[in-house]
């Protein structure tokens, strides 16, 4: 782990950027050769992380969406918009829980940033320019 968010966000982004090909072209979600158990770890636990950005612009666009249907729907869209003041004051504010919503912010962008390089860029290069701070 790099010492500072943003540091932990520059060594996500790289792994993310590498990690695409992983998932989809070297068969990683492939399940045959898995045992059940195992396919479930790997489709709960990487797929859906790195759906993770997706996943919250979805769940914030349906709150938008349906925020004149029901008191639930303000109160999650609340909960949302919170989250992201948090992470906004997390980069300035030292408490606890504003630094743990802008390290989830942070590194949970970072998977889309890194798809986005690995779209952009093509091939993923074989070496790196590591994290300051890291090994």
């Amino acid at each position: 782990m790099a010492p500072t968010v943003e540091g932990e966000f520059r060594r996500k982004r790289r792994m993310m950027r590498g990690l695409w090909d992983v998932m989809l072209r070297w068969g990683m979600l492939d399940p045959r050769g898995y045992g059940p158990a195992y396919a479930l770890e790997i489709y709960s636990h990487r797929l859906l992380r790195y759906l993770t950005p997706w996943l919250h612009l979805i769940a914030f666009a349906a709150n938008i969406a349906l925020v004149s249907h029901g008191w639930i729907y303000v109160v999650t869209l609340a909960l949302q918009v919170g989250l992201l003041l948090a992470a906004l004051l997390g980069r300035f504010v030292p408490a606890l829980p504003f630094r743990i919503a802008y390290y989830y912010v942070t590194v949970t962008a970072s998977i889309a940033v890194g798809l986005w390089d690995r779209l952009r860029a093509g091939a993923v290069p074989i070496g790196w320019e590591k994290v300051e701070g890291t090994r």
